[in-house]
């Protein structure tokens, strides 16, 4: 006699019976026999066999461990199936497994009382057997999720509650709401190797009710990857891959440390699922010392920082999100926000390398606003941290800042603080454009200081009004023209379309170093000005070149509204702790 391998056998207490679970925790009694035969059975099933796919069904909300670890039946003391019991079996069988949830579909919170298992075989929990379905909505997300795994009864501080380890490759977790654990909800920690890789969590509520609405988060952050954990995926493209993530203000929705090709795809961060407003959550995505991060299609919303980019990071790229801006253009920033994304290098030794926030397709950029500080900002802060460079902003839409809309600076020097100046060398280093002239049809500019050989990408804005210190934003992008340079001096007109004359109009400026970009901050803001036509087109009579501080003098009568009396005002505050505060990593 010998067992499949799609059959495991399991004797119960009871007597004389002998019972067959057959792929999962289906058992079926075969008949009753003495003791001594059902030993006998049970010597001869059990007798090594090839792995297999197992689906073990959670039936039980308590925390009870399984009653015999490694028989490959989940079966916790007292009849049915744990979710520690679950991952217990999963974690001693080997092969792919699924962890499925059967509770009549009503919405079901498992308590967890000490730290669940670490996951390191390859593992898919699906809360949606239980009845629930995926979003399907396009904007919002209609959810129905009815588990809940729930740490609020744990004591430690710092225990994550799914953990993911090296051998848990390629493993998904959909469709459960992960709450109230005192480190990161979900941990996808490498631990310096390279065998944790593709791991996917998509369609769950991370650190919110199963409402979508009432805040539970967990003590760290939300989700956690680190340690050279490679290509994790939090989201997706489609709506059903959209994961609801909250945590709290002092700690970020989706935190990448040390981490690689990580893609951050269609979530909601730091919002309920309307997407229209902000609950808690410190920094919507932080990443830190980590390669090749995407992010896309994401609206996020926090309390201090939108996207944080911290140190070390190399090629990071920022597509279609909504930095701070509701699916409706709601504000989602506190009241004492800082920027909606921040790079800086801090304290480590290597610069961030290829920050690109949008493209040069205009379908990539992110709407980024409502920030009290700058809508992005690229701060040196220490005096021996490398350059900020090649950093890219192309067809974003930036708007609604109490700081300038870009802001290039190097704090540990005091370079490129007054409005309007030129950035730093340390910190890309390209000079603004200057708008010469604007009538309604055409817009003159021109770039001085410019770099000596390449071609620059010039990206003009409408507005619906100007920034405070009359430089910038750019809310609605109309059209780019790249122009060569004659010995770093280059100007060129732009047709505009039909504008309002007294629209608000900026531009930026982005050397193409063959493939390698930089972009300045935002001109100075000008209004399109009523001009006579000629020859069927707009006569241009072009503004005379009086440098940085005339032009935002000119600006300012043009404008009408006294800009050079309201210089950036961001809190002191906001000038004075540009570090990430302690605490905001959750489990590490």
């Amino acid at each position: 006699m010998s067992c499949t391998d799609n059959c495991v056998a399991h004797a119960a207490n009871t007597g004389d019976e002998v019972f067959l679970r057959i792929r999962g925790n289906a058992f079926l009694r075969i008949f009753p026999v003495p003791n001594s035969f059902a030993l006998l059975f049970l010597a001869c099933v059990l007798m090594p066999s090839a792995s297999w796919a197992a689906t073990f069904t959670v039936n039980r909300s308590d925390d009870a461990p399984d009653h015999a670890l490694g028989d490959n039946v989940c079966y916790a003391q007292g009849n049915g199936c744990t979710l520690r019991a679950a991952i217990e079996q999963a974690s001693a069988l080997p092969g792919m497994h699924t962890i499925a949830f059967d509770f009549s579909g009503a919405p079901t919170t498992i308590s967890i009382d000490t730290s669940l298992p670490s996951i390191s075989h390859q593992l898919t929990i699906d809360g949606y057997t239980n009845g629930g379905t995926p979003n399907t909505l396009a904007a919002g997300n209609n959810a129905i999720i009815t588990v809940r795994i729930d740490g609020g009864n744990i004591g430690p501080s710092g225990t994550p509650g799914l953990r993911f380890l090296p051998g848990a490759s390629n493993s998904v977790v959909r469709g459960v709401a992960i709450t109230r654990f005192t480190g990161a909800g979900v941990l996808i920690d490498g631990q310096g190797g390279s065998n944790l890789t593709g791991l996917t969590l998509a369609g769950n509520f991370v650190g919110v009710d199963l409402d979508g609405f009432t805040p539970l988060p967990n003590e760290g952050d939300a989700v956690r990857i680190q340690n050279e954990a490679a290509y994790a995926t939090a989201g997706g493209s489609q709506p059903a891959d959209r994961n609801l993530i909250v945590a709290p203000s002092s700690s970020a929705g989706i935190s990448a440390f040390g981490a690689t090709s990580a893609r951050v795809a269609g979530n909601f961060i730091g919002t309920d699922r309307t997407g229209n407003a902000l609950i808690a959550t410190g920094q919507g995505l932080y990443v830190g010392s980590s390669d090749n991060t995407m992010a896309e299609h994401n609206v996020i919303g926090a309390q201090d920082v939108g996207v944080y980019i911290d140190g070390g990071v190399n090629h990071i790229a920022l597509r279609t999100n909504r930095i701070g801006v509701g699916t409706d253009g709601a504000n989602l920033t506190g009241a004492n926000s800082r920027h909606g994304v921040f790079i800086t290098n801090g304290s480590h030794d290597q610069s961030p390398y290829f920050p690109q926030i949008g493209t040069t397709n205009p379908a990539d950029g992110n709407t980024i606003a409502h920030w009290r500080g700058n809508g992005i900002r690229a701060d040196r802060q220490t005096n021996n941290a490398t350059s900020i460079s090649f950093m890219s902003v192309l067809g974003n839409s930036i708007y609604a800042t109490v700081g300038e809309g870009i802001e290039l600076i190097d704090t540990a020097t005091g370079q490129g603080a007054a409005p309007g100046s030129r950035a730093p060398n340390s910190v890309v280093g390209m000079s603004r454009p200057t708008i010469t002239s604007a009538t309604a049809g055409v817009v003159n500019f021109m770039l001085t200081n410019g770099p000596l050989e390449y071609p620059v990408r010039f990206e003009l804005f409408s507005n619906t009004e100007c920034g405070a210190s009359g430089w910038g934003p750019g809310r609605t992008y109309l059209g780019s023209v790249s122009v060569s340079g004659n010995g770093g001096q280059y100007s060129g007109s732009m047709a505009l379309p039909n504008l309002p004359v007294g629209t608000p109009l900026t531009m930026t400026a982005t050397v193409d170093y063959g493939g390698q970009f930089g972009t300045s901050e935002f001109s100075q803001c000008v209004a399109i000005q009523a001009g006579p036509v000629s020859n069927g087109g707009s006569k241009v009579a072009a503004v005379p070149t009086m440098g940085e501080l005339g032009l935002a003098l000119l600006s300012a009568l043009l404008l009408g509204v006294g800009a050079l009396r309201a210089p950036r005002s961001v809190d002191s505050d906001l000038e004075q702790n540009d570090g990430r505060a302690p605490g905001k990593h959750g489990a590490k």
